[in-house]
C-alpha cells in the first residue's frame, strides 16, 4: 500500500513511478519526497515489483548511474516500516509505502492499494 503526506497531491500510478526514478519532483507545484525502505526489505522487494516493475537490483543500477552523471540522489532510506511512516507523517509531500494489514493508518492518506 502506497502512502503519503496528508499534504501531497493526488498521483496516478505512471506518475508514482516517475517519481521513484527522480523523473518529476513535484505535482502541481507541490515538491515529492519519495522514501525506500532499506535495500534487502521484502516489502521494498514487493513494492518495487507491484509499482515500479523491476527488481531491486535494476533500481540500484539505474539511481547508481543518475547519481554519477549529477542527475539526482535515490530516495532517502529507512530501516524500518515505522521509521519511514514517521517520515512521511512529518514531511510535507512526502511518499512510502507499508503492508497493508488492514490497519487505519493515522496521519497519512492512501494514494494506492494493491492485493
Amino acid at each position: 500500500m502506497v502512502v503519503a503526506n496528508v499534504d501531497t497531491p493526488p498521483l496516478d500510478e505512471e506518475t508514482l513511478q516517475k517519481v521513484y526514478l527522480g523523473k518529476v519532483v513535484e505535482v502541481d507545484g507541490h515538491p515529492i519526497i519519495p522514501v525506500n525502505l532499506a535495500k534487502g526489505n521484502a516489502l521494498r522487494d514487493a513494492f518495487m515489483q507491484q509499482y515500479l516493475a523491476r527488481d531491486d537490483e535494476k533500481f540500484v543500477a539505474y539511481w547508481t548511474v543518475r547519481r554519477y552523471i549529477g542527475q539526482g540522489t535515490p530516495p532517502r532510506e529507512f530501516r524500518t516500516v515505522e521509521e519511514q511512516l514517521a517520515f512521511v507523517r512529518a514531511t510535507p509531500g512526502a511518499i512510502g509505502y507499508v503492508d497493508d494489514n488492514g490497519g487505519v493508518r493515522q496521519g497519512v492518506r492512501t494514494l494506492f492499494r494493491k492485493p
